[in-house]
């Protein structure tokens, strides 16, 4: 049986429910059958190339030779939803120029599915049949020793195969594999530099929803961005589901769910998700397939099972399994307020007009986001708390001001761009002197390590200033109190953006004598505003008790 056959029987399966699907594997099958249509009318601006297709396909087996595990010295035979991706990828051709139709992929599956040997066959499969002159191929992932993985896959190939070992070798660099026509594969990793001046033709991401941090979205854009002159640059993404901090997963996976629900129309991208859907229990082994067809094969039902049993009542365990081996979105695990939570909190603010506030002063680094926050406590039992914040960041900093969501939040005014490259400190000052013209200001809390002097001005002015030291000790009564609150939708955000952004990032540090207060970890966001917001809250906890003038509680009164 060819090829063609094996695809349309995988195909008649996945349309008649034959093979256990997710609705998003339907929907990319649906795409192939409706293109086929598509491609039959004269003006359509693609065709499919059979005898390519077959090409690309039968070279897995003919050339690849497995060398781990029980697959150890058989041919690589592509199993049916692989055959699926290798036949779309390379028989859809423009009919401008006969070159391959889709530029990039999106493919998602579970672990386990054989994703480092079948993405290191991609790179041989274009290095050797593209002809391309002179291509370079670039595996990569966040950091050199995880995209080494690929490399080292592809050498392995090239070791086990005979006619590999004749076309390629490997060059003094551990990382390069050259070929006559001086063409490369290499490994790079975001954290080992050296990605100027790349001209890539055929590039892969591993583990898209590792990709948070500055450095992985430079090589992410240098990639996607250096291979203007190539016939047919090709850049693909193979992952697992990522968390509520994989921003660049986030984004690429909602816009391949577009493509295949149609809401977008991109004949450059092919997108392939095998997931559970979102109202599939995780712990039916009916559904596991829809994230892993591959079990009974490259994973193991056993597996399978003795996760799930340990999932189903360990948290930590369950949002593991629910992730890698069901291929859903999940939150982070330290993430401070869930969704869920926040979302509780977004109904329209109240009129706040000349009501009791508090604030809260972050000035963060001198060169990035400084905040006010305020808090408006409850008026009346039962009424929840408002909060609102204004960030402020200098126009010469070194963020860029065009990226989003900053540019965005600068639109709206939530974010305020002042001159300089340093924080306008009088900007804060006139943003707290018209919160005590509209609102009937009690306190600010500030920083002493960081903003002593501008509370000692406060105080001038005739501003209540309270010390909020940093420490978890300080933090520990007011966060939780905080997180508990808005778990029980007593805090009303009325859906800010500023806010909403900064809620992504928070995360929860837990001492190791058990106290708690706010973090952003490891992330490159901000959460500044929102820590502004937190110290503002704690004064709404706390001035009661001081009578306004004791100094007693958390901090200490600047006199």
């Amino acid at each position: 049986m060819n090829a063609g056959q094996r695809v349309q029987e995988y195909v008649d399966g996945v349309l008649s429910g034959d093979i256990v699907a997710g609705e998003l594997q339907r929907r990319a099958v649906r795409r192939y059958v409706d293109d086929l249509k598509r491609a039959r009318k004269k003006n359509a601006p693609f065709y499919f190339d059979t005898q390519t297709a077959e090409i690309a396909c039968a070279f897995f087996p003919a050339v690849l030779i497995h060398s781990s595990a029980e697959f150890v010295g058989r041919p690589f035979e592509l199993l049916p939803d692989q055959l699926f991706i290798v036949w779309n990828l390379w028989g859809w051709r423009r009919r401008a120029d006969g070159t391959r139709r889709f530029r990039s992929c999106h493919i998602e599956a579970a672990r386990k599915w054989g994703k480092t040997a079948f993405i290191a066959g991609l790179c041989l499969l274009a290095f050797l049949l593209d002809r391309e002159a002179r291509p370079e191929i670039y595996c990569t992932a966040t950091k050199r020793n995880q995209s080494k993985l690929v490399w080292e896959e592809i050498d392995r190939f090239r070791v086990a195969s005979p006619s590999l070992s004749k076309r390629l070798s490997v060059k003094a660099s551990e990382y390069t594999i050259a070929k006559a026509d001086r063409g490369i594969i290499k490994a790079l990793g975001a954290d080992g530099g050296g990605s100027d001046g790349l001209f890539p033709h055929f590039v892969t991401f591993d583990e898209l929803h590792e990709w948070k941090t500055a450095a992985h979205l430079k090589l992410w854009a240098k990639l996607r961005t250096g291979s203007a002159a190539r016939r047919q640059p090709f850049f693909a993404t193979i992952t697992t589901a990522g968390d509520d901090q994989s921003k660049l997963w986030l984004s690429e996976r909602a816009y391949a769910v577009k493509v295949l629900n149609g809401d977008v129309q991109d004949d450059a991208l092919f997108a392939f998700v095998l997931c559970l859907d979102d109202d599939d229990d995780i712990f039916d082994e009916d559904n596991w397939p829809k994230a892993q067809p591959h079990l009974g094969i490259t994973a193991k039902w056993d597996d399978y099972r003795q996760l799930a049993l340990k999932a189903a009542s360990d948290e930590g365990t369950r949002r593991d399994f629910e992730r890698y081996y069901c291929n859903r979105r999940v939150e982070s695990v330290n993430r401070a307020i869930s969704d869920i939570a926040w979302n509780l909190g977004g109904g329209d603010l109240p009129v706040l007009s000349g009501r009791i506030v508090h604030g809260g002063v972050d000035l963060g680094w001198r060169d990035d986001l400084a905040a006010l926050g305020l808090c408006f406590p409850p008026r009346r039992a039962g009424e929840p708390y408002a909060i609102k914040a204004q960030a402020f960041v200098p126009a010469d900093c070194k963020r860029d001001l065009t990226e989003q969501p900053i540019a965005g939040l600068i639109r709206s005014k939530h974010v305020i761009v002042t001159p300089g490259n340093t924080t306008d400190v009088q900007a804060i000052h006139a943003a707290v002197q018209e919160a005590r013209e509209i609102y009937t200001l009690k306190s600010v809390a500030i920083d002493p390590n960081n903003a002593r002097q501008f509370g000692t001005e406060l105080v001038s002015k005739g501003i209540q200033t309270y010390e909020f030291g940093q420490q978890a000790r300080n933090w520990n009564e007011p966060f939780r109190e905080f997180l508990r609150l808005m778990a029980a939708g007593k805090i009303s955000h009325g859906n800010d953006p500023l806010l909403s952004w900064c809620q992504q990032n928070l995360m929860a540090w837990t001492s190791g004598d058990g106290l708690m207060k706010p973090s952003k970890q490891a992330s490159t966001e901000k959460i500044d505003p929102l820590v502004a917001v937190l110290m503002a809250f704690s004064e709404a906890m706390f001035y009661a008790s001081r009578d306004g003038n004791t100094g007693d509680g958390p901090r200490v009164r600047i006199l």
